[in-house]
This record gives C-alpha cells, structure tokens and sequence, in this order.
C-alpha cells in the first residue's frame, strides 16, 4: 500500500533521470580504481599481472626481488607511511581454490604472530584477477645460506646465538598451534640492527602448506640438497607435520651452521629419501676439530634429528634451553680481552 501511494504521487520525469544519472556518476567514482604510483614501474607490475589492480594502487612497486615454484616476492613502498614491504604473491598455477582457501587460513593465523625474531605480516587478500598475496616487513640482510655459504662452518658461539633467536620466534608460532612446515637456512634472515650482528627474522611462516610436495635447492652439479632435506621422516611417511617435524629441521639446520655441509646427500631424489628414512644423523664432531665428540652440539643434532618424534625433543623451549646452556658455558670459555 505504502509503495502504491508513493508511485501515484506527482514527480517530475526530468528530475527523477537527473537524479539517477548522478547516482550511477558517483558509484562509478567509487568503484574506480586509482591509477598505480610511481613511473616507470609498468614491468615489476607486469610480473605480477597488477596494473589496473587496488593493490598497485595501494604501495608502489619497486622491483622484484625473488622468485621460485610457489611465488613472486616483490619489493614495495607504502606511500603515506613511507614504509618498505615485501608483497608476495602466489603463482596462477599454484592459485587454485583449495591454495586460496588454504592461503587465507594461513595468512590469517600468521599475521597473529607478534614476536621480534618472526617476520611481521600487515595485510593478505585477493586481487581483482584472484591473485592471492600477503604484505609483510621488508628485511634488509643476509640469509642464514648466504652467511654460511660466503663463511663456512660457523663459529660455535654465533652458531648458538643464531638458532637460539630462532627457536624463540618459532616457540611463539607453535604456542599459537602455527606451524612452519618449511623452514630451512633460506627461510632465516640476518639483519644487523642496534649495533647487534646477526639479528634473526624468520619468513615464510605457513606458506609451505600451500605446496604440498618436495621442492629442492640445486647445487652447481645438480644434486639434489634441498627442501627435502629439511623434511622429517615421518612427513616422507605422510604422517602430518607437529611441532616435532619443525625440531627436526632445526637439527638439520645446526649441523649445516657447524659444517656447512648436509646430513646427507645423494643426486637421486628417491636415495637421498631412503638415506632420511634410515641413516643416522652424522655427528658434528666428526668435521671440527672444536668440537669434542659426545659434547653438547653432537647430543644437540642427534636428538633433535632422530627418526622417531617421540625420541627428539617434544618442544622448541627444551632445545632451546640446552642452546642457552651451551651458550652461556661457551661465553664463560671465551678468552678475555
């Protein structure tokens, strides 16, 4: 009734298409997207399919600055804060609706994450094209696969203070029922900050769940020495990852700092999956002459990279305290002067 007496009611026709022209006017000015910042940035945004995009609009892309099988990570600058970040973003043909859901899921979790030693995630989404991608801090510094690549085997005091700041970033990640999946030495990255070398951020927390399967890293001859060295047994087993999947990779990663060199290595993918499954862990004693056989660091690897879970160390915080032993007892040790 209400509707019937508006329509009967005198209107001009005029009036009325003026006033719907100016509706549709704005709500086109309100769904416009902005052109992207910057000049002379139209390939970075190329590489990523986002020109004409909100995204470009938002921060201006500066160059890209990795790229692998699961993504692209541009370098970016937020215009009003001033602000460097790091953007990535997931390829097409990892974008299915199963990595989107999956990607949403994690980004939200990660982005919980509040600690100094973990990188700081801002913001994730979907482009217009369904283009996943997530905004975090951009860190200036080193990977832990650089450090060890350009030193050799590290010294065993740096050694310790390197993974203890790890295993505190992932003690908060796995408190928040977080797992990495995922990490190895190019997942860590070194800043020197307040005059402190070798400050820790972990990246890439999370992502590695949207690529199920074993990436590698190749040497110069092609030997397979890569992602799959980092992964637990169980995990080649198809047992799902837990805290313990994450202990092992630290193990993996402390014998690598004190050898520069991995537990094992072979150029078949399918013997170097047999070798994880069934061959100890070498002790590190065995490559440094520092470090005297069945001492702290050997005990440290052999338990954190034992085949059964049940037999490592059943939380980060415990592998991180017999660090901080072993740490305060080498400072102790340190000659003066």
């Amino acid at each position: 009734t209400g509707a019937s007496d508006y329509l009967t009611k005198p209107f001009s026709m005029k009036e009325l298409a003026a006033r719907i022209r100016a509706n549709l006017r704005t709500q086109a000015l309100a769904t416009a997207v902005p052109p992207a910042l910057g000049q002379g940035n139209e390939a970075v945004l190329e590489r990523g399919d986002l020109a004409g995009t909100r995204l470009a609009a938002s921060y201006e892309f500066l160059d890209v600055i990795g790229e692998g099988g699961l993504g692209i990570v541009f370098k970016a600058r937020h215009p009003r804060l001033n602000k460097l970040v790091a953007i990535k973003m997931l390829l097409p043909s990892r974008a299915n609706q199963t990595a989107i859901e999956r990607f949403e899921r994690e980004a939200r979790a990660v982005s919980q994450i509040n600690h100094y030693n973990v990188v700081a995630v801002h913001d994730y989404g979907l482009t217009e094209r369904k283009r996943p991608y997530i905004v975090m801090d951009y860190i200036e510094g080193e990977s832990l696969l650089d450090k060890i690549e350009r030193e050799g085997p590290l010294p065993l005091l740096t050694t310790s203070t390197i993974l203890i700041q790890v295993c505190r970033g992932l003690q908060e990640a796995h408190d928040q029922g977080i797992i990495h999946r995922d990490l190895k030495p190019e997942n860590i990255v070194l800043q020197h900050r307040s005059n402190r070398a070798d400050w820790v951020k972990i990246v890439d927390f999370g992502l590695a769940h949207l690529l199920e399967g074993t990436r590698t890293r190749l040497t110069k001859e092609d030997s397979v020495v890569g992602t799959l060295q980092f992964l637990a047994p169980e995990r080649l087993r198809g047992t799902p990852a837990d805290a313990r999947t994450d202990i092992y990779s630290l193990g993996v990663i402390l014998f690598e700092m004190l050898t520069a060199r991995q537990p094992f290595e072979d150029e078949s993918m399918d013997a170097l999956q047999v070798k994880i499954l069934q061959e100890s862990t070498a002790a590190p004693s065995l490559y440094r002459e520092d470090i005297p056989p069945g001492s702290a660091f050997d005990r440290i690897v052999e338990k954190s990279t034992a085949k059964d879970p049940q037999s490592r160390y059943q939380s980060v915080a415990e592998m991180r305290l017999e660090l901080e032993q072993t740490n305060s007892q080498l400072r102790r040790n340190r000659p003066s002067g």
